[in-house]
């Protein structure tokens, strides 16, 4: 059904492609479901940490469900987790359209949103009605006005709206599409931001989201700084502001081997109190597979999703 779809869908521009889909995942009617059936029990492999247990080891990156719209029917398809957002505090538009840009020819996308974002108060209304079988993740990133002095205070203002609700929560300082957000992956800003969780009794695990652009210095100081703050670990990776286009960042395929050379040697970093979720140009059940194999147990995509729906939760197709 997918494949037949696919072609009127790609006629359209790329967000307004997108918004249309949202909006029918967001009915979640029967007709919809029988159309796009569950991803069978037995076709699923569990993933199972200190911190999280998915009951499929694929799960569906930040940045498709921005404002947890159509939460029911992603979980029917059968993802191990869903990830929204990113959410910001308040309302923002993101930037100017058009901001998505699809790279056919190596089943990728170029975006630039900037965060457009319903804001905290609409996507909380969604995110407590859910009660699916998927675990639910919610990424949380500062308002695009937020000065950085100021960006701890709202990301835990958002973490301590969101926790009761979700079985984790992603600080997302990785955006490529966001003035200086980046920064906030620095050693000393890094520090300064995740200080104020550790008053914070009882927490929900908390991942950061990094950049596959770093240099390895940076790399192992968000690895110490992570663990030093005890959090439950990071994803890798957001997408790259390193290529030929214009503006934005790139995921899919064109992503795939620098995502591999990011999260490949922080498997090593991993285990079961810390968590490497891979992220990236994951979309041929090989690429799953050498995760897999290198001691990789959480696996997200976005990307891959837009070009082949639900058959790339299929692991041996």
């Amino acid at each position: 059904m997918y494949q037949a779809l696919k072609p009127f869908m790609f006629r359209l521009d790329p967000e307004t492609s997108h918004n249309f889909a949202m909006g029918m995942m967001s009915s979640n009617a029967w007709p919809l479901r029988k159309a796009f059936p569950a991803l069978p029990d037995s076709e699923m492999r569990s993933a199972q940490s200190k911190h999280m247990t998915w009951r499929h080891a694929v799960g569906l990156a930040a940045g498709f469900d921005k404002d947890a719209r159509a939460l029911d029917f992603l979980a029917h398809l059968g993802f191990g987790a869903i990830e929204v957002g990113t959410v910001t505090l308040k309302p923002q538009i993101g930037n100017e359209r058009p901001r998505i840009w699809r790279i056919k020819e190596d089943n990728s996308l170029r975006n630039a949103m900037g965060f457009p974002s319903g804001g905290a108060q609409e996507v909380l209304r969604r995110v407590k009605t859910y009660k699916g079988p998927a675990t639910l993740g919610v990424n949380i990133g500062k308002n695009k006005d937020t000065p950085l002095e100021q960006a701890a205070d709202e990301y835990v203002a958002l973490y301590k709206m969101f926790a009761p609700h979700a079985d984790y929560i992603v600080i997302n300082v990785s955006s490529p599409n966001t003035a200086d957000l980046r920064k906030l992956q620095e050693r000393a800003w890094l520090e300064q931001l995740l200080k104020p969780f550790t008053e914070i009794s009882e927490r929900k695990p908390i991942y950061l989201k990094i950049s596959p652009d770093e240099s390895e210095n940076t790399v192992n100081d968000m690895v110490e700084v992570a663990k030093e703050f005890d959090l439950s670990g990071l994803i890798a990776t957001n997408t790259t502001s390193q290529h030929q286009y214009d503006v934005g960042g790139i995921s899919g395929e064109l992503l795939t081997d620098l995502a591999r050379k990011s999260w490949e040697p922080l498997l090593k970093h991993a285990d079961d109190s810390f968590d490497i979720v891979g992220v990236g140009g994951f979309s041929k059940p090989e690429h799953f597979e050498e995760f897999f194999d290198l001691g990789g147990k959480f696996a997200q995509v976005y990307t891959a999703f837009v070009y082949q729906g639900p058959d790339i939760l299929k692991l041996d197709s």
